[in-house]
């Protein structure tokens, strides 16, 4: 009869256990880390892609209703306004997408909400339904307000927001001599409505208030743009909590309410999607809402 050596036996199998535990503990960590790395590649392309749906959302509402949606304010996925002498404005420069009036989802792919921020001047009566002012975009309701620096070519049938004797072949109305009683519904903004090219963000030209974009390095990549969209990325959570928390300084100029905003890199980077001026007034040129 064979005789096993139960110690042997057993010896033996506590080094097969201890093996085979530890291969298990290494196999499950590395699909841990492996599954953890591809979710959220997955979810940051799922992000870059909702970007551009929002920014598609966006100019079709424009399209359809001839200005930008303000931002929403109480959470109810629509924007809020306020009405004062007839005229529209925002109740605030900044507060999350107002998904629902553009139609798309409310929360990105971790579960936040978007951060959105328009131009600071469509809260102002004054400047919100002014051609030469770029918050006009924003403009919704309400009779036109005529800045001194208005200005009408007849001939051509061109508003200015400059001196235009230069360019008109008849002789240019200004201020109070300028018809704009057609001039109660949107759009307010015009092909005139400045800034016609560049606006240097940070400086005395930027006297519209509008946003612009740096790198990493904290250079401007892009100006002239009258909102930004914001979703915080993977840290969110702690963004919305409080801005300070955010994990880098470039972050945090995402959050912070000023005109500048960032491009950021990393786990925790934050999608942004933006529009300028040009494209605003491209939009309203492809359904004539201007001419």
């Amino acid at each position: 009869m064979r005789v096993v050596n139960d110690s042997l036996m057993k010896g033996f199998s506590l080094i097969e256990i201890a093996l085979a535990l530890l291969l298990v503990g290494i196999f499950f960590t590395s699909m841990f880390t492996s599954t953890s790395a591809l979710t959220l590649l997955e979810k940051q392309q799922k992000q870059t892609n909702a970007m551009s749906d929002i920014h598609q959302a966006m100019l079709t509402y424009l399209k359809v209703n001839r200005h930008l949606p303000c931002p929403d304010t109480d959470g109810d996925g629509k924007e809020n306004r306020k009405v004062t002498s007839g005229v529209a404005v925002c109740k605030s420069r900044s507060g999350s997408l107002p998904y629902r009036d553009i139609s798309v989802d409310g929360k990105d792919a971790w579960g936040n909400a978007y951060y959105y921020q328009v131009n600071a001047r469509a809260e102002n009566k004054k400047y919100v339904n002014d051609m030469c002012q770029t918050s006009s975009v924003f403009g919704s309701q309400g009779a036109v307000t005529v800045s001194n620096k208005l200005a009408y070519c007849a001939s051509a049938h061109v508003y200015y927001c400059q001196a235009c004797d230069s360019v008109c072949s008849t002789a240019c109305k200004t201020g109070g001599s300028i018809d704009v009683s057609s001039f109660n519904a949107p759009p307010y903004m015009q092909l005139g409505t400045p800034p016609i090219g560049s606006d240097k963000a940070g400086s005395g030209t930027n006297s519209h208030k509008n946003l612009w974009l740096e790198d990493l390095s904290g250079n401007e990549i892009e100006n002239a743009l009258v909102y930004m969209v914001a979703s915080f990325g993977a840290d969110g959570l702690v963004t919305w909590d409080n801005c300070q928390k955010a994990d880098s300084s470039r972050q945090k100029e995402n959050c912070d309410g000023d005109e500048v905003f960032s491009e950021t890199k990393g786990d925790n980077q934050d999608f942004l999607d933006s529009m300028t001026v040009l494209d605003a007034k491209r939009a309203l040129l492809e359904v004539g809402a201007i001419k």
